[in-house]
């Protein structure tokens, strides 16, 4: 499950932010959670903002590089 300010990549429009928050739609008397997103300036959008699609369209983006010892 994403949380509030992991670093995440949507997996159709290739937009990258931050999630800011929870919501829902309701398709078909179906409830379906959301995600809302910063985003980060891209190539496709000349400024910063927000987005909210279906949280399955959104995949989790490890920002560190972790180094494990042998």
């Amino acid at each position: 499950m994403l949380r509030i300010g992991d670093f995440v990549q949507h997996k159709q429009a290739d937009l990258t932010g931050v999630v800011i928050g929870y919501g829902h739609q309701i398709i078909d008397d179906i409830y379906l959670p959301t995600l809302v997103v910063h985003l980060d300036r891209s190539k496709s959008f000349s400024r910063k903002g927000i987005m909210e699609d279906l949280s399955s369209k959104w995949l989790p983006v490890e920002t560190k590089m972790h180094t494990h010892a042998a």
